[in-house]
């Protein structure tokens, strides 16, 4: 029941706006530089992925 209220209250909430800013309108900056995840990301993967073929070397044999 509550999510049904919550919706109802969002749904009044959006329904008084009849235009919405633009991005170019909304000046917004990032307070500090995403880091460069790329190759921490790539090496997660592919050791993930390592893992998951040994598993299945050892459970189904080879």
């Amino acid at each position: 029941m509550a999510d049904l209220q919550q919706t109802g209250s969002i749904s009044e909430l959006v329904a008084g706006y009849d235009t919405y800013s633009e991005a170019g309108e909304l000046v917004a900056e990032a307070a500090a530089d995403a880091p460069a995840s790329t190759p921490t990301c790539a090496a997660a993967t592919i050791s993930w992925l390592g893992s998951q073929l040994t598993v299945k070397t050892y459970k189904e044999g080879c």
